[in-house]
């Protein structure tokens, strides 16, 4: 800024601002400027450049503050004035480019406008302004937990079916956007269900977000972010994650987001089931509206599945195979691949192990199948002549009339199929009830120690190291207890599921009636392919297992 040349370099005097969201004893930049230029004129000083910063006081590469400590290398000024030591640097690290500054250049001098202000005494300034800030946060995330106990909606980003109520300040769900979400949800989780398909259906049918800017076209991102939302699942903490930032060249850089342990709880109305063992407790207790969808822990190995190596994009092309999983030897599914030669395209299937090359799994070793043909003719050689190996859908129709034809016999099959997946172990109900009683025991008993160390934590009583160590086997067992009850009270349901899967399967083909399935075309095995068989599962020649549908 323009000021007289002829004003001796002693007399020449920086205004350093700052303003941060982060300060709860905020003073606007216009009152800091007004205040630290009336200090400056009654003491017959020269404001010679104005500094304003626009970051937390705690980082120690702020911008405007950089150019200042250069500045005052380069003698533009002999010293800085500023509101307070709040606005100056918050805590040890904040202050730290200042104590270096004060080691190089001893004779530059430091003003506050208020309360006064010793270079020599930096490190108590720093001190008492880090304690004010922790006091500060551990309030504020105090009051935040009040609130969260109570119901209300704190600040952060609403998730697309939710929002706030403006009376009772807690989550409420906007019933036409959840179902829009729901639906688009479903068709993502079916066998050959894809993002893309979600997404084109949620931008055709879904109302808009209000928010300002949204969108009405739908991404993939978008909507896998959605899916990874625990908003989904009924939990919607405040603060849940925590940036790990390395210094690299002198700046700091965000290597990776973690859970954060002080985050606070805040539950939302759930759309689904945050894990298979509780949709099967909620079934046994008669069910809810939240059983129709997949729980939150199976959508989490959809998304890591589905991504562009494993399994194959999706094509643009309709087939009756498409319509069901098919997997190869390996349990993967298969990779589609569609090729022409002059008019006519030819349909393949292969392998998608063999095909990722080691892309996608370490070590994981092929089963050996290789492209196969999928219709009843392959592409032919260069000679002319036969297809060299028989196409997989004739082979998969075939075995679906041999089955259709005896649907008894297929009925009872299915039943022995669903009893013999798992060997149930024969208790008394006393035994199961006595069981259960103990892995809740130990789950609770997991949950008190988990508070305890969070509490042990919160007061600095133990170290990061310790407490993320013990939080993750902590986890660990909780898993593994989890997954115990999970399975004994699954093993009340197979009973069900097997007499459930014949009926199912039964009423399915007596819908069929007396309809010739022999004489079925493409389109029609397509409709009637979903509701009959779960998946075909082909062995490294291309002989196919079907697995009938069973209910969830």
């Amino acid at each position: 800024m323009p000021f007289d040349p002829s004003v001796a370099f002693a007399d020449m005097r920086a205004l350093y601002c700052r303003l941060s969201d982060d300060d709860p004893k905020a003073v606007s930049i216009e009152h800091q400027l007004a205040a630290e230029t009336l200090y400056a004129k009654q003491r017959g000083l020269t404001i010679v450049a104005i500094y304003i910063d626009w970051r937390t006081g705690f980082d120690p590469d702020r911008l405007a503050l950089r150019g200042l400590i250069e500045d005052a290398h380069s003698k533009k000024h002999s010293g800085v004035i500023f509101y307070d030591h709040y606005r100056f640097h918050r805590g040890v690290t904040g202050a730290y480019p200042i104590v270096m500054l004060h080691a190089q250049l001893p004779e530059y001098t430091y003003e506050a406008t208020r309360d006064g202000y010793n270079i020599d005494q930096i490190g108590i300034w720093a001190g008492i302004s880090g304690m004010e800030a922790d006091t500060t946060r551990r309030r504020s995330m105090e009051q935040r937990r009040t609130r969260a106990e109570r119901g209300q909606w704190m600040a952060g980003m609403k998730p697309y079916w939710l929002e706030r109520d403006p009376t009772a300040l807690g989550a409420v769900i906007v019933p036409d956007r959840a179902a829009a979400f729901l639906h688009a949800l479903q068709l993502y989780a079916e066998p050959t269900g894809s993002a893309r398909e979600a997404c084109r259906w949620l931008t055709e049918h879904a109302p808009l977000d209000p928010k300002r800017g949204a969108k009405k076209e739908w991404t993939s991102q978008r909507f896998r972010n959605l899916l990874r939302n625990p908003a989904l699942k009924g939990e919607l903490p405040y603060a849940r994650g925590l940036e790990v930032k390395d210094r690299v060249d002198g700046h700091f850089i965000i290597r990776r987001r973690i859970a954060n342990p002080a985050r606070v709880a805040f539950t939302v109305p759930p759309l689904i089931h945050s894990s298979e063992l509780e949709r099967t407790q909620c079934r046994l207790g008669g069910g809810c509206r939240r059983d129709e969808y997949p729980a939150a822990d199976t959508l989490d190995t959809l998304i890591k599945q589905r991504d562009g190596k494993h399994g194959g994009r999706p094509y643009e092309f309709d087939h009756p195979l498409r319509h069901v999983t098919v997997l190869c030897g390996c349990t993967w599914r298969v990779r589609w691949n569609l090729r022409r030669q002059g008019e006519r395209t030819y349909l393949y299937i292969a392998c998608a192990a063999r095909m990722a090359k080691g892309r996608t799994l370490v070590n994981q070793e092929p089963c050996g199948m290789r492209s196969l043909p999928v219709n009843s003719a392959g592409r032919r050689s260069q000679g002319g002549g036969t297809p060299s190996q028989p196409g997989v859908w004739p082979r998969v129709r075939a075995r679906l009339i041999e089955a259709l034809r005896d649907p008894l016999a297929l009925a009872e099959e299915q039943r022995r199929q669903v009893l013999a997946e798992q060997e149930v172990e024969a208790r008394s109900l006393a035994d199961e009830a006595r069981i259960l009683d103990e892995l809740d025991q130990a789950l609770a008993e997991l949950d008190d120690r988990e508070n305890r160390l969070y509490e042990r934590y919160d007061k600095k009583e133990i170290s990061k190291n310790v407490y993320d160590r013990q939080t993750a086997e902590i986890a660990s067992k909780r898993r593994e207890t989890e997954e115990r009850k999970r399975q004994l009270l699954a093993q009340r349901l197979i009973v069900q599921r097997a007499e459930q899967a014949a009926l199912d399967l039964g009423q399915a083909l007596a819908e069929l009636g007396d309809i010739d399935v022999a004489s079925f075309t493409d389109a029609e095995w397509g409709r009637v392919l979903p509701d009959l068989v779960e998946a075909v599962v082909l062995d490294v020649a291309g002989d196919p297992t079907i697995r009938w549908h069973r209910p969830a």
